[in-house]
């Protein structure tokens, strides 16, 4: 079986999804959320290279914004038939994670005014591949 991703990134923000599972990870962002938009991608390597989009996150409305820690909640998710989907990358916890053995992801927010901001920059994913499928 192969580990799950170590959580290299020192914002400890690196994904492990598995094919075929619903994913669903929750998020904090530092101020009031609950009227932004929210929204973050999947990709195969970095836009700049020529990345391809794999998947897009849905994410559970309304964020709840919490008034006495001044933090919102965003929850990220991603469908069981939408993780079936996503190929398996190279790394499988052997080694060093990287860009060139894992997926890219961000999430951001977007605001009535047009301004967006980070809740997560440019992240790791990684995909363990299926064992067990339906049988028809």
């Amino acid at each position: 079986m192969a580990k799950p991703l170590n959580l290299i990134n020192a914002n400890g923000k690196d994904l492990s999804i598995f094919q075929g599972a619903t994913f669903q990870r929750q998020f904090m962002y530092s101020g009031d959320a609950s009227l932004a938009t929210p929204r973050g991608q999947i990709r195969n390597k970095l836009p700049a290279d020529n990345g391809l989009l794999l998947a897009e996150f849905s994410f559970i409305t309304p964020i709840v914004y919490n008034l006495a820690t001044k933090t919102s909640v965003i929850i990220a998710q991603l469908s069981a038939t939408i993780t079936q989907s996503l190929p398996a990358t190279d790394y499988q916890g052997n080694g060093k994670a990287t860009q060139s053995n894992c997926f890219v992801y961000d999430i951001e927010l977007e605001f009535s005014s047009g301004i967006v901001e980070k809740v997560v920059t440019t992240s790791l994913v990684q995909v363990t591949p299926e064992v067990t499928i339906p049988i028809i």
